[in-house]
């Protein structure tokens, strides 16, 4: 009988793509097995092409008595033997046949496929829960959480190959793992770099529509306020790199103008006192003898009333003049 080779990598390869495509793959059989069926089918030939000597034929009708006497006896034999008998020897018979390398190479082959489904099939899941996650949130699935999901060994689990290849003394393969390592450390520190720009841009676009719900002043580019808060966002780069940075800009942009009002309301007070004393020397009547000049309150010295009623009158002066 026909003996099965080895399983090589490109029959294991071949097993697999047969296995995906529904198809029954046959191993190989060794060229050293074909040659001996080869060699035994010739020789059985030459030995039915040459005829019998006598001798031979003697040889032959003796053994062919013998081996009739000897089927006789094992037929008596067998026929007292019992039902018992014959079911252990057909167990034994069964317990003694074993499966052919062929067939392990196939089941172990057929499991290690079933569990790379499975796994396909797991990772898949996770893709397709961090997606609907994101969707739900209004945010992307970070790329780093696709990356961990095919990742099947961490950055410690290579370091920790390297230690091992280097005291079997293979550096190349040591080497190697240090490498994977030290790329997987950089992508797992740029992708928290990501994470963590997103998630401040996340927070700080929040405080920008709390911003412009309380101000609504933000929504028109032709205010005062947005240009001022547009002017601190650019001249300081640093409120746009943290969450509360927009609140800051708000508030700054609110107090400059609560200033400048303040400035402008402080010249106005100083121009209308000065404009004050000017028309009340106008405005003295003349006398016949000198005398002491009438003290003169200032804006500042004037009751409530006062200042209403000279604000008014100051307003109606202007008006005329």
């Amino acid at each position: 009988m026909a003996e099965v080779k080895e399983l090589t990598e490109a029959d294991v390869l071949a097993m697999a793509t047969a296995a995906d495509e529904g198809r029954d793959w046959q191993p190989p059989v060794a060229e050293e097995t074909k040659a001996e069926t080869k060699a035994e089918t010739a020789q059985a030939e030459t030995n039915e092409a040459q005829p019998a000597t006598p001798t031979e034929t003697e040889t032959k009708t003796a053994s062919d008595e013998a081996a009739v006497d000897k089927e006789a006896k094992a037929t008596q034999t067998t026929s007292t033997s019992s039902l018992t008998t014959q079911s252990e020897s057909k167990s034994d018979a069964a317990s003694e046949k074993k499966p052919s390398r062929y067939e392990k190479a196939k089941s172990r082959l057929e499991k290690e496929w079933e569990d790379l489904r499975a796994e396909k099939a797991r990772i898949a899941a996770e893709r397709e829960a961090l997606q609907a996650k994101a969707s739900s949130a209004g945010q992307e699935v970070s790329h780093s959480s696709t990356k961990e999901g095919r990742r099947r060994f961490s950055a410690d689990d290579y370091r920790e190959a390297a230690k091992s290849y280097r005291n079997d003394g293979n550096d190349e393969m040591a080497k190697a793992a240090e490498a994977k390592a030290a790329e997987i450390e950089a992508e797992d520190r740029k992708e928290a770099e990501q994470r963590t720009q997103a998630e401040l841009k996340s927070a700080w676009d929040q405080n920008l529509l709390k911003e412009v719900e309380a101000n609504p002043e933000l929504k028109d580019s032709s205010t005062k306020l947005y240009k001022m808060v547009s002017q601190l966002l650019q001249t300081h780069a640093i409120l746009r790199n943290y969450p509360a940075g927009i609140s800051d800009a708000v508030g700054l942009a609110k107090m400059n103008m609560r200033a400048e009002t303040a400035s402008d309301l402080e010249k106005r007070l100083k121009d209308a006192e000065t404009e004050l004393q000017r028309l009340r020397k106008a405005t003295m009547p003349a006398a016949s003898q000198p005398s002491a000049p009438a003290k003169i309150k200032t804006f500042d010295e004037m009751s409530s009333e006062e200042q209403g009623r000279e604000l008014l009158r100051m307003a109606a002066e202007a008006d005329r003049n």
